[in-house]
């Protein structure tokens, strides 16, 4: 996956939303978990690479056929994770991952919304 985004939008690209994903997801459900869980959950590490994983792969939805099939896979995807945090064995790793695909995905609707207004520059031109 990480190779398909190099391709599609370069290195960078990759690296910045994997950085995004990773960090914001983290400060964001740590937020939550000062204040909601209990102190074993709020000392528990939770470094992996899981999170900037899943907001590349938000974000390469956008590499996708405009349309239904785009809109599709998105749907399609917030569904498979939030499926787990619904569980009553959830972790908070759980809700890390669907935070961190809804910043990819939100990624992927910045691009699109940046793609369609250079078109119609270009167009306009």
């Amino acid at each position: 996956m990480l190779g398909y985004a190099e391709y599609a939008y370069g290195a960078w690209w990759t690296a910045a939303v994997f950085l995004f994903g990773h960090t914001a997801a983290t400060l964001l459900v740590h937020g939550v978990l000062r204040r909601t869980a209990d102190r074993e959950t709020r000392r528990a590490l939770d470094v992996g690479a899981s999170y900037g994983l899943n907001a590349v792969l938000g974000a390469l939805t956008s590499a996708l056929p405009r349309g239904a099939v785009r809109t599709t896979a998105r749907a399609g995807l917030l569904a498979l994770a939030v499926r787990p945090v619904l569980r009553r064995e959830r972790t908070f790793t759980d809700a890390g991952h669907l935070v961190a695909l809804g910043l990819g995905i939100g990624v992927s609707l910045a691009v699109d919304c940046l793609s369609r207004r250079n078109h119609r520059k270009i167009a306009l031109a």
